[in-house]
């Protein structure tokens, strides 16, 4: 009886002494508010998270991007020939014949050009810019078929500006209108539609054709930086 007591009072005192030392644990560890000072991300650590979150939206939206440019000069070529072709046999529709088309819908703008107004252009023509904001130089170029091409230009910090050009008459554009503020600024004879994102987490982005070339240009930088280099385009 001895034993099986002492063996009773040993196995008490150590499930006791276990239960103590967890308590001791659990009021060791500081209130909430202190470790939330403890173990906050540095605002180095949050910058390099949100370039890489950037990063790998804009992957993911280049990638939808190029296919729906693929598929939708086709599908632009090929319908836009017929159905101009149908419009244009009649003498009312022919003398108010569109050049540009702006179609706004929840959350999207597209762009559509007249195949008959815009059919004339240079197919030699290749573009790129006088002017590049601090410390972009190109980084790739995608020809996206005869005379087209989507050109990347990138900081040291990773920061992209896309830039994508085509004969108009063979492209269409859809582009997010969400996040943004809308405004038309004509220089030097040319319209550049501007697209100003209201966050940082956005790109803005510019639309304009030039010598029958419809361009679309996209960055997370400032739309004044985004101006100036459309309005600096040139072919080479």
């Amino acid at each position: 009886m001895d034993s099986i007591y002492r063996e009773t009072i040993s196995e008490a005192l150590l499930r006791r002494a276990v239960i103590q030392d967890h308590e001791n644990e659990l009021a060791a560890i500081p209130p909430e508010d202190e470790l939330r000072k403890m173990y906050t991300f540095s605002p180095q650590h949050e910058a390099r998270m949100k370039t890489l979150f950037q990063k790998e939206k804009r992957r993911e939206n280049k990638i939808v991007i190029f296919t729906a440019l693929r598929r939708a000069a086709v599908v632009v070529a090929v319908i836009g020939s017929l159905l101009l072709g149908l419009l244009l046999s009649n003498s009312e529709v022919r003398a108010k014949v569109w050049t540009v088309m702006r179609e706004w819908f929840e959350g999207f703008t597209r762009y559509s050009y007249n195949q008959e107004y815009f059919g004339d252009y240079d197919y030699d023509i290749e573009w790129t810019f006088d002017y590049l904001p601090d410390g972009y130089a190109e980084r790739e170029k995608l020809d996206m078929g005869p005379s087209a091409a989507a050109i990347f230009y990138t900081d040291a910090d990773g920061n992209e500006i896309t830039f994508q050009y085509s004969p108009a008459h063979e492209i269409s554009f859809g582009i997010s209108n969400e996040h943004t503020t809308f405004e038309s600024i004509v220089y030097n004879g040319l319209e550049y539609d501007v697209y100003t994102a209201i966050s940082d987490e956005y790109p803005s982005r510019i639309i304009w054709v030039m010598d029958n070339y419809a361009m679309n240009l996209t960055g997370y930088v400032e739309v004044d930086e985004l101006l100036r280099m459309a309005q600096s385009v040139t072919p080479k």
